[in-house]
């Protein structure tokens, strides 16, 4: 589980080890029944002190309630979950560089191919994905794959979770379906425009604030900008854009992650 997260403005993954660390172990359990390992790891940022005292606090508690360990509730499956403190490199963040820090070596990005999933750490498969991917899978397994895909666009189905930061009224971490336009986002949502609302607005230099999910810097000519994974692509490319609506934090039982989550003891 790749939780070194280090990019500017970016907080998501700490609130949800913080606020739900139960639902991210479910989840690296049921991942490592699907691929039939048996032993996974959290990498997590150096700097999540107060997050990575939680972790290993769940993992004690899921060890002892036997959902981690050995013959797990009977079953004859085995997982050995370790949580992995990270130095405080950036880099680390890159699968690669994550599996020779988790190796006791300096983090460096490795060549590929040979790709994780074919020859990983210490040269076995290794299969990585970060906090919110992980985190989704209960839901998911619990409701099925249709009603995840019932959120979203056709091509970019699903939730994505947001971290607003800057000069907005309302910052925080935000779970919304993908192909919400950012105009909606920034203006509606949760913001309520720009805290300076009266203000001249540079549409090439002033930067409005700064959000991470997966693109960040908005800056007023492209505000228009939905968020999928299809779009931000033809937006990279040639400035086109596809569709929808947003679920706010909280605000529904029927939120795939955040929506569930639970206050944890700091």
């Amino acid at each position: 589980c790749n939780a070194d997260e280090s990019e500017p403005g970016a907080f998501k993954d700490r609130e949800l080890m913080q606020r739900n660390p139960h639902q991210l172990i479910e989840g690296i359990a049921i991942a490592v029944l699907a691929a039939d390992a048996g032993h996974a790891f959290i990498f997590i940022r150096g700097e999540y002190d107060a997050q990575a005292d939680i972790l290993d606090a769940a993992v004690a508690e899921a060890y002892e309630a036997g959902y981690l360990g050995t013959n797990i509730l009977g079953t004859h499956r085995d997982l050995e979950l370790v949580v992995h403190r990270g130095a405080g490199a950036y880099i680390c963040g890159e699968e690669t560089a994550l599996l020779d820090a988790l190796e006791g070596k300096r983090g460096n990005p490795r060549l590929k191919p040979p790709f994780p999933a074919v020859q990983g750490l210490y040269g076995g498969p290794t299969l990585i994905n970060n906090v919110e991917t992980l985190s989704n899978v209960p839901r998911i397994v619990a409701r099925g794959a249709e009603w995840f895909r019932g959120f979203g666009t056709e091509q970019s189905p699903g939730t994505k979770v947001v971290s607003i930061s800057g000069g907005v009224r309302r910052p925080g971490n935000y779970e919304v379906e993908l192909g919400i336009p950012t105009r909606e986002l920034i203006e509606g949502l949760f913001s309520h425009g720009l805290v300076d609302v009266g203000r001249h607005v540079d549409p090439d230099n002033d930067r409005l604030f700064t959000w991470w999910a997966p693109w960040r810097n908005l800056r007023q000519r492209n505000i228009g900008w939905r968020l999928d994974y299809i779009a931000a692509h033809h937006a990279l490319v040639d400035g086109t854009t596809t569709c929808r609506s947003y679920r706010e934090v909280g605000t529904s039982d029927h939120a795939p992650v955040i929506a569930h989550l639970r206050d944890a003891p700091l």
